[in-house]
């Protein structure tokens, strides 16, 4: 190994050793950092049980840092990191996100499954309410899918809800070669919620999971503000897909706001609880409402590289439906509706509904949902004028 690797190797060690004294805070590291400038000499005075050089540090991370130098802990640390395939980017490395080293209290390191790319070129975060409805969760896919197909990289907190549909929408446009990189609230090695397991091996591979919490840290409550600003400050802007009136989702976007990053929402309906926030940020002007991808992209100037059914929606004009089609799927445009509902509203005949709505299901034009709901399947299908 050449002297300047070494070098890079010795300070890679030491950074981890100062980060775990500090419990993995951003802002400890950086107070204790100011006070050991010397952090070489003040790891080999603890590793001699020594606390001269740490002793004007707070009593906690004292005791942890001189823990933490003695007997083999960080080869037994890094040893851990290398057999779980974790790692650990510093903030002056190269492939740390860019944007994201521009704000005023970025993470000294992360640690990270998968690949870091320092050079995304259209990172955008979209974030969103846990219990969503099924409307947010078919925009939070259809607009990650089709960023991504745009060349974006979907940003998320890989939460239930939104975060979760927007990871795998942009997971769906295979095109992409670097789709989505979720941001945990917990431990590389604690995956939450459980059940996205499966979703959290699928974004390593294809893109990125990061953090900067400490390896076994719990998702407890408090991290997930702290996380919130690694969203926003690795994104050129956030989308808010469904929002309570106070939830992180408007802490993620104030964050946005006070980086100076971009920010968009999808307006809900006013009777939607879960829109409050959202409309109140279009209300508030925090936020410009945006309706399709096209709106977002040209934020950036880049939507004239982009056409919106190029990347797997099928297009297909009002025209070609019948008649009775055509009243079902206006009704749908409205929002979603149950059979009876349908049967009320459009005056049609059980039987003759009935027909309609499974005509449309095998066109793929609607689909049914929890509840004996139905709805447009506009993940999919986009219906046209033309």
């Amino acid at each position: 190994m050449s002297t300047a690797a070494c070098a890079t190797e010795e300070r890679r060690r030491l950074w981890l050793w100062l980060h775990y004294g500090v419990s993995g805070s951003a802002r400890q590291f950086r107070q204790a950092a100011a006070r050991l400038p010397e952090l070489s000499e003040a790891y080999r005075l603890a590793a001699h049980a020594s606390r001269a050089a740490i002793s004007a540090l707070p009593e906690p991370v004292a005791e942890r840092l001189l823990r933490a130098a003695q007997d083999g802990f960080l080869d037994r640390y890094e040893a851990w990191l290398a057999q779980h395939g974790v790692g650990v980017c510093l903030l002056d490395d190269e492939d740390y996100p860019a944007l994201l080293r521009e704000i005023s209290d970025a993470p000294p390191l992360l640690f990270y499954r998968g690949r870091l790319r320092g050079d995304m070129r259209l990172p955008l975060a979209v974030v969103g309410s846990r219990r969503c409805t099924q409307y947010g969760r078919d925009v939070a896919q259809l607009f990650a899918r089709e960023l991504a197909a745009a060349g974006g990289t979907i940003i998320s907190g890989m939460a239930e809800g939104i975060d979760g549909c927007a990871a795998r929408g942009a997971l769906g446009c295979e095109e992409s070669p670097y789709p989505t990189v979720a941001v945990l609230g917990s431990g590389i090695d604690v995956v939450y919620p459980a059940s996205h397991r499966e979703l959290y091996e699928q974004i390593a591979a294809r893109g990125a999971v990061v953090t900067e919490f400490l390896p076994g840290t719990r998702p407890l409550r408090e991290n997930f503000p702290i996380r919130n600003r690694i969203i926003s400050g690795m994104a050129r802007g956030v989308l808010v897909v469904e929002a309570g009136e106070r939830s992180g989702t408007s802490i993620t976007a104030g964050y946005a706001l006070d980086q100076g990053r971009e920010v968009f929402a999808v307006p809900g309906r006013i009777t939607d609880l879960q829109s409050v926030g959202a409309n109140r940020m279009i209300q508030r002007g925090e936020a410009k409402p945006v309706f399709c991808v096209g709106d977002v992209l040209e934020e950036f100037e880049l939507a004239d590289e982009y056409d919106a059914f190029a990347h797997g929606v099928k297009r297909i004009p009002r025209s070609s439906l019948q008649a009775g089609e055509r009243a079902v799927c206006d009704a749908l445009a409205r929002g979603e509706r149950s059979f009876d509902d349908l049967a009320e509203e459009l005056s049609i005949p059980v039987g003759e509904l009935n027909s309609l709505l499974t005509g449309l299901q095998f066109s793929g034009i609607i689909k049914p949902l929890s509840g004996r709901l139905y709805a447009l399947d506009a993940l999919n299908v986009a219906l046209t004028e033309d």
